[in-house]
């Protein structure tokens, strides 16, 4: 589901635990928000509440809480999230780069 507000896009991913494809469709949006450079809200099941760093580029929120989805999402509007958030998922992204492990290979192979 994605959301909108004043041309800002957040992504957010409520996954019930007991969701029979909940494991295929769990893998697909673990790498969504950093693929997209967008923050996420997502529930803490399968990978998604280690792919998300709560309160650094999203939300992590219990499953089958909606009370607790309602609350992030309107969290990450009222306190303004979408700039801090967005600069930290595109850092954690540049984390992953093929520049920066090239660039961490070469470091290491430097030392032998």
């Amino acid at each position: 589901m994605y959301l909108t507000k004043r041309s800002q896009i957040i992504f957010a991913q409520p996954t019930p635990s007991s969701s029979p494809t909940a494991p295929q469709h769990k893998a697909a949006y673990c790498r969504l928000p950093i693929i997209s450079n967008k923050p996420a809200i997502a529930t803490d099941t399968g990978g998604l509440g280690e792919a998300v760093i709560d309160g650094k580029t999203g939300f992590v929120v219990p499953p089958d809480d909606p009370r607790a989805l309602a609350d992030a999402i309107r969290r990450f509007y009222m306190e303004g999230k979408e700039e801090e958030f967005g600069r930290e998922v595109r850092n954690e992204k540049r984390k992953y780069s093929w520049d920066t492990m090239i660039e961490n290979i070469e470091a290491l192979a430097a030392e032998f």
